[in-house]
């Protein structure tokens, strides 16, 4: 291999370990992967928002579900959502996303009237206005959508 080859090899490494950057706890709680549904609910919140981020983001198919057993406590978590998704990092666009499916999943299983809260509602749609530019932008007017379409 020549120089220039590993110059670009070493390179592009740098920049994909860096455009992800996994929490530990996200993957330590994949390194073990059975019964994780069980497992995540004796996590404190903030490791549960990590590891469903780690799993959303970095587990490939994307592990979306663990956001359920976040949804399932409902009103309670809604604070802490609506704090992390005022937090400015460099996947604005994907933190966006996956604090949506977790309201999302809240609505459509009747664990909080997100679409009742006007609080919420506006503050979710501030988030998604931001990501005109991103491509992940329709993936969350979607799933706004959905959430203001679905029932309680």
């Amino acid at each position: 291999m020549s120089d220039l080859h590993r110059y670009f090899l070493g390179a592009a490494l740098i920049l994909l370990s860096s455009a992800c950057t996994p929490s530990s706890v996200g993957a330590d709680f994949y390194r073990n992967y059975s019964e994780e549904d069980a497992r995540i609910k004796k996590y404190s919140l903030e490791d549960q928002y990590q590891i469903y981020r780690y799993g959303s983001d970095v587990i490939e198919p994307p592990d979306v579900g663990l956001g359920a057993v976040i949804a399932q406590k409902g009103q309670q978590v809604v604070p802490f959502l609506l704090t992390k998704l005022d937090e400015k990092t460099d996947s604005d666009d994907l933190r966006t996303r996956d604090i949506l499916m977790i309201f999302e999943f809240m609505q459509q299983s009747n664990y909080y009237d997100v679409r009742s809260d006007k609080n919420v509602m506006d503050h979710l749609e501030r988030a998604v206005n931001t990501l005109d530019h991103s491509p992940w932008a329709a993936v969350c007017r979607r799933t706004l959508d959905d959430i203001k379409q679905t029932p309680r």
